[in-house]
């Protein structure tokens, strides 16, 4: 329990939930996972002063800033910074910190859901839910867009492992259980693993 979520840590075992997502595409349930977002004028200034080693970040361009911690660049005004589990409001208080001018911390950990796809298989099981060109070469690593998945308002960030192709696609919480299913159905023909927690810290 985290956040107000619950997970499980497998389905299976956390070998063989490995296993089918390196030889096709797995699916696990991060919504714990922090999520704020930050919008202002002031964004480029709190960024470069919370996260000096993280650069520049273009709109449409998603990036590591050490740990669990991500950036993702929507617009010019407005950037998402997710984090670890029960790390939300720590980070929260790190951004008011460094906050200068015109610039908002908003959480909205609890409103969001989130699926992390990983595998080499992931941008065919997202081509099926999107009109989005989600291939390889079209959407690439540290990238991310908002667009419809399964006819839900959503925003994908591709930020890889050392050696998998990985997404995570947030959506409003109220459609968790809807978009669950409907990428479970959609990945049958993919041999889709659905992986619990044990596996998530494996990859």
């Amino acid at each position: 329990l985290s956040e107000g979520w619950q997970r499980p840590a497998r389905y299976t075992s956390a070998d063989d939930e490995l296993e089918g997502l390196r030889a096709g595409v797995g699916i696990c349930d991060v919504s714990p996972a922090g999520k704020l977002t930050v919008q202002g004028d002031g964004v480029d200034a709190l960024l470069a002063a919370a996260f000096p080693d993280a650069g520049p970040l273009s709109v449409g361009q998603a990036a590591r800033a050490g740990g669990d911690t991500a950036l993702v660049r929507l617009t010019h005004n407005e950037v998402w910074v997710t984090t670890a589990p029960n790390q939300a409001a720590t980070m929260a208080q790190r951004l008011s910190r460094d906050a200068q001018g015109c610039v908002h911390t908003v959480d909205v950990t609890s409103a969001r859901a989130a699926v992390r796809i990983v595998g080499p298989r992931s941008h065919m099981l997202l081509a099926a839910v999107t009109e989005l060109a989600v291939t390889p070469s079209a959407f690439g690593d540290r990238r991310c867009a908002q667009s419809r998945f399964s006819e839900v308002h959503g925003t994908l960030v591709r930020l890889d492992t050392a050696e998998l192709p990985g997404y995570t696609l947030y959506f409003d919480r109220e459609y968790g259980d809807y978009m669950w299913e409907s990428l479970l159905e959609a990945g049958e023909r993919y041999h889709l693993t659905p992986f619990g927690t044990e596996a998530l810290g494996k990859i």
